[in-house]
């Protein structure tokens, strides 16, 4: 997800952690959409600020 490295780099952590804390927390955010019924949702997983 956008911002994971950034997210590791305030920690003091490798961007492999940032990306898997990431990752846990869209598994997270799923599985409790899907217990809701909630059918749709959008994750931001790249952003244009990361091509500069």
């Amino acid at each position: 997800m956008d911002g994971n490295g950034r997210w590791a780099k305030k920690r003091a952590l490798p961007r492999s952690a940032g990306h898997k804390a990431g990752a846990n927390v869209f598994r997270t955010i799923s599985k409790e959409c899907e217990r809701l019924g909630i059918e749709y949702v959008t994750f931001y997983a790249f952003s244009t600020e990361n091509w500069k």
